[in-house]
């Protein structure tokens, strides 16, 4: 059973005074709650219906503050993130909001025009460019920090039917650690990811289906990541570069085709170019080049083109 949005949001248009009973304001307060719940942090692709079962979540307003509603939200936003990589599906849920301002905190260079932006040279995003501690100098409010004992934390995060893994040995750097090679592990999910909505299983018990996973999450305290190193800068190790570069996805368009006014028409180009210059360094470091002087001119002539292209840091790792 679900209700439409636009319905719920009606009955906030409903003029309280403070002459009603008691459980009216209760009942207010839980239309608040599943507008935010579901409209915001854990939306299905539906764009405007609200799964009627999250009520009972906020039947006990006093206890519902204590449960984990941002690693519900993550978990959601996961799993809707990886059904959305699968070929058949055309749409998405989860916090995209989340997700696109958490992109724009990070990557400069995807951030919408400003009304009256400061000039600046515009340049491909590189990986020195990504900003891994957006708030290391920022005081958060002690709401924004209360979870930091399990920042670090190798979990599982569970959003009723969904349960998705809290990996954050995979990205060190933005809690101030340097990143080490990690090697990769069975996948999280097998035979059974597509089986996890909840359609034709209205008689399943979740808790009971995700006995282990929920086991993990209550022993979370207990599975801080402790391996540390801590930098001031967002540092990773030479095998960790070197294979995080051979595994990434460079291209999200043809190099030779650029995109329309408005977005970056250049930058697949711009990578291309600078892969190929780094292929011809590596090529050439493996030379012997006594005697030949014009291979060392080349070599000088690629290192230049990679520092003026502010890709000077790649230079240190082999080419993906």
């Amino acid at each position: 059973m679900t209700w439409k949005q636009t319905s719920l949001s009606n009955q906030l248009r409903i003029e309280l005074s403070d002459d009603h009973e008691h459980y009216i304001y209760v009942q207010r307060a839980r239309v608040y709650c599943l507008l935010l719940l579901c409209g915001l942090m854990i939306p299905n692709t539906s764009g405007n219906k609200i799964p009627f079962f999250y009520l009972q979540f906020f039947m006990d307003v006093e206890r519902c503050a204590t449960y984990s509603w941002g690693g519900a939200t993550l978990a959601c936003l996961y799993h809707n993130l990886c059904e959305a990589a699968l070929a058949k599906r055309t749409d998405v849920g989860g916090a995209l909001t989340l997700l696109q301002l958490w992109a724009w905190k990070r990557i400069p260079n995807i951030r919408p025009k400003m009304l009256n932006p400061v000039p600046i040279d515009y340049v491909p995003c590189a990986v020195a460019q990504f900003i891994w501690r957006s708030y290391a100098m920022r005081n958060l409010p002690d709401v924004c920090v209360d979870g930091r004992p399990i920042w670090t934390s190798i979990t599982t995060l569970i959003c009723w039917n969904m349960v998705e893994p809290h990996l954050p040995q995979r990205v060190l750097r933005q809690f101030g650690i340097v990143q080490l090679y990690i090697p990769l592990v069975n996948r999280f999910h097998g035979t059974d990811f597509a089986k996890q909505n909840r359609r034709g299983k209205s008689g399943r018990n979740w808790v009971e289906w995700h006995a282990n996973h929920i086991q993990d999450w209550d022993n979370r305290h207990n599975m801080v990541w402790t391996d540390l190193e801590y930098s001031m800068e967002p540092i990773a190790t030479d095998e960790y570069m070197d294979w995080c570069r051979w595994i990434t996805v460079v291209y999200l368009t043809k190099p030779d085709v650029h995109a329309e006014e408005g977005f970056h028409e250049t930058a697949s180009s711009h990578n291309y170019a600078v892969e190929t210059l780094h292929k011809i360094r590596h090529f050439l470091s493996e030379q012997d080049m006594t005697g030949r002087p014009d291979l060392f001119t080349i070599s000088r002539m690629v290192e230049d083109g990679l520092q003026i292209s502010g890709e000077a840091e790649t230079m240190d790792y082999r080419p993906s």
